[in-house]
């Protein structure tokens, strides 16, 4: 067993001032409350919303602290920094700087509900919303996670479940930032020291006080030695643990701000010489242990140490207004942890029904800008309605005035060809006219050669056979004006229509060509040379702007 020869004590280490983990310095401080409050409204004015976060969070702890305490307070802000954390999600997204803001703060409303305000069911739930912002490779996150949980489970006497939790965590150390480190250290010894492990729990102390008097950390060293004199006393080592609480308790004395402290080492040393039957020495810590109101939850522990310390002295008149005073601190706890379950519920669904009202509140407006917008678009609807119906009207004005001047068009057209047609069946008989006369003539003629080749014979043949051939060609003349006439006008009519550059002749070389004469055919009937009609097509082609390899006979016959 080891001897208080084995824990220094070094007061030169309780000099300097301590900080609460978590909490601004001078959190109490009427002036400190000013300033946060100055700087959040501040920051909510420039929009700096990690100004405005650390305001939150700020305004919440000072309202979770014994002075100030007031849990509308500390739930209102807690609700206003989970409201701009929820405008920060809409998108299911959350940048890591704001997952670390969430995180910590899930973390400290659960810490502040379960430890400020007896609130363990709500702390505890609190803790799990942490749980989803934690990586999992995070180990001092996780770590405070499950000590925090560990708490939890400890405030509720279940000591079991939080070493279960914690047992894992403590085998390795060492992977651990400083804080985090010390906070497992802590819980864990206090978890086993409660579930009656000193052994485990006095280890655990030491390395406490060894690591913060390495890094002069003075919250951590108070807390483990006054724990580990209880750990001594527990292990039935009485004598050295009075002379270490007692020593303890000299340099506790020096510091304004170790009240916590004292109470327990008030509460210790009354243990202690209650154990060894000095039974007046107990009374006197125990009743120095009731001075500190800041410890009053547990007060009526240290009322029932009181009431056996006058058993056993037999001061039954003490005893009975001793227990009037336990019943009444009992009661008003109570009565504050239901005022404060009240309080919360309270203020919780005040929230939840503003909150409700103002997602009724936007909703309306929402409906309100929708049925805004649908008349803006059925106003723009209609608008856009009337004029495609004008642009439609406009549309078959403009087509129907183009319809008729079509019509008028083909009307003039259908004129003119029945005119030029006119014109060509008149120019045609007129041209059948002097066919038939010349042809007249020339049967006239062939029977005058007849008769004065019997009265004067002469070798008149060859003429009657040129004659006979013209004779045959202005048969064949009449044949083709009859069928040009019956069947190709309109083909000419067209030609003109479409090659006006075409001259009349050239029409003609067309007209012959389609009706399948061939160059010699052509040449006869025009009485032109062969050489005239292939010269006279190839410049027809180029005219018209025909392929080389598309035939002019080709052309008409598929195209016309």
């Amino acid at each position: 067993m080891p001897g208080i020869s084995q824990i220094t004590i070094d007061s030169s280490v309780y000099s300097k001032k301590y900080n609460t983990p978590g909490l601004h310095k001078n959190v109490n401080d009427s002036l400190y409350y000013q300033k946060e409050l100055t700087s959040l409204k501040e920051a909510i004015t420039f929009s700096d919303l990690k100004k405005e976060f650390r305001g939150y969070q700020s305004l919440a702890k000072y309202h979770s602290q014994i002075n100030h305490k007031n849990i509308d307070s500390v739930i209102y802000y807690f609700d206003r920094l989970e409201s701009k954390i929820a405008e920060l999600t809409k998108d299911g997204t959350l940048d890591a700087i704001y997952k670390t803001v969430t995180l910590n703060h899930y973390l400290e409303k659960g810490a502040i509900l379960s430890t400020n305000f007896g609130l363990l069911e709500e702390g505890l739930q609190s803790y799990y919303k942490a749980y989803p912002f934690i990586e999992k490779d995070d180990i001092n996150f996780g770590t405070v996670f499950d000590v925090l949980r560990a708490q939890n489970h400890r405030q509720q006497k279940h000591y079991g479940k939080a070493i279960q939790i914690l047992k894992p965590r403590i085998q390795d150390t060492t992977s651990l930032d400083l804080q985090q480190r010390l906070l497992l250290l802590k819980e864990t010894a206090k978890c086993y020291q409660l579930y009656n492990r000193p052994r485990q729990s006095y280890q655990l102390h030491k390395d406490i006080i060894t690591i913060s008097e390495k890094n002069k950390d003075t919250s951590y060293l108070v807390h483990a030695k006054n724990e580990i004199s209880y750990d001594l006393f527990l292990l039935n080592n009485i004598k050295e643990a009075i002379l270490m609480a007692t020593t303890l308790r000299e340099l506790y004395l020096q510091q304004s701000n170790n009240k916590t402290a004292l109470f327990t080492n008030s509460k210790y040393l009354g243990k202690f010489y209650q154990k060894t039957g000095d039974i007046d020495t107990a009374i006197i810590y125990y009743k120095d242990a009731l001075t500190y109101t800041i410890e009053t939850k547990q007060f009526p522990h240290v009322y029932d140490q009181l009431i056996a310390c006058h058993k056993a002295k037999g001061n039954y008149t003490i005893i009975a207004d001793l227990y009037e005073e336990k019943e009444k601190t009992k009661d008003t706890l109570a009565l504050n942890d239901l005022n404060q379950h009240i309080a919360y519920k309270k203020i919780t669904n005040k929230l939840r029904d503003q909150k409700t009202h103002n997602i009724a509140i936007q909703d309306e407006n929402s409906i309100l800008k929708a049925e805004a917008k649908a008349r803006k678009l059925y106003i723009l609807f209609l608008s856009l309605i009337l004029g495609l119906l004008l642009t439609s009207l406009l549309v078959y004005k403009k087509y129907y005035s183009q319809k008729n001047e079509v019509k008028n068009l083909k009307k003039n057209e259908e004129r003119l060809l029945r005119e030029t047609i006119t014109l060509r069946e008149n120019q045609l008989e007129v041209s059948q006219l002097k066919i038939e006369e010349r042809k007249t003539m020339m049967i006239d003629l062939k029977d005058e050669i007849k008769d004065l080749n019997t009265t004067h014979p002469l070798d008149l043949d060859p003429i009657a056979t040129k004659i006979d051939h013209l004779l045959d060609s202005a048969d064949c003349s009449l044949s083709d004006s009859e069928k040009i006439n019956d069947k190709d006008i309109n083909f000419k009519l067209r030609l003109e229509i479409l090659y006006p550059q075409l001259s009349r002749i050239e029409i003609r070389y067309c007209l012959l060509t389609k009706m399948g004469k061939s160059i010699r055919e052509t040449a006869d009937f025009l009485n032109v040379s062969e050489n005239t009609v292939k010269t006279a097509r190839t410049r027809i082609k180029k005219k018209m702007k025909l392929a080389p390899s598309l035939t002019l006979k080709t052309y008409l016959k598929y195209h016309f």
